[in-house]
């Protein structure tokens, strides 16, 4: 069995979920890189990533956090012996916060290849501190 699937759903983390957003957008943009339609899709995918990756760190540790997909909200409630792991993150918080809504909602707005660029690794990073 793929061990990709051995997990049971009740065993699966928000890790395992921004995981998978991870390398979504990393499949869409290899597969689409010109395309400014598809390239929306890799925004919201590394906004998930983050997102879910944050909230799984505040659950480890316990943290209680609201339903928001705003990032600087989350680094806000993270202990501060992991705030240092996402400085990269805070960087970004208001560019990854906005791929959510602008990607989704907005007819006729394109993230430009290079913001991608640059919060794909953030999410790689985000991601390798877990």
């Amino acid at each position: 069995m793929n061990d990709k699937r051995k997990k049971l759903p009740e065993m699966e983390t928000l890790r395992d979920i921004a995981e998978r957003n991870l390398q979504a957008a990393e499949t869409i943009l290899r597969n689409y890189p010109n395309d400014d339609g598809m390239l929306n899709i890799v925004g919201y995918h590394l906004q998930q990533c983050i997102e879910l990756a944050l909230k799984h760190v505040l659950e480890t540790h316990a943290v209680k956090y609201p339903r928001t997909h705003d990032i600087d909200d989350l680094l806000d409630l993270l202990p501060e012996a992991c705030a240092d792991d996402f400085t990269s993150v805070a960087q970004y918080a208001r560019i990854i916060s906005q791929l959510e809504s602008r990607t989704r909602y907005i007819k006729g707005y394109r993230v430009k290849l290079e913001t991608i660029k640059d919060v794909l690794v953030v999410a790689q990073l985000t991601m390798r501190r877990l």
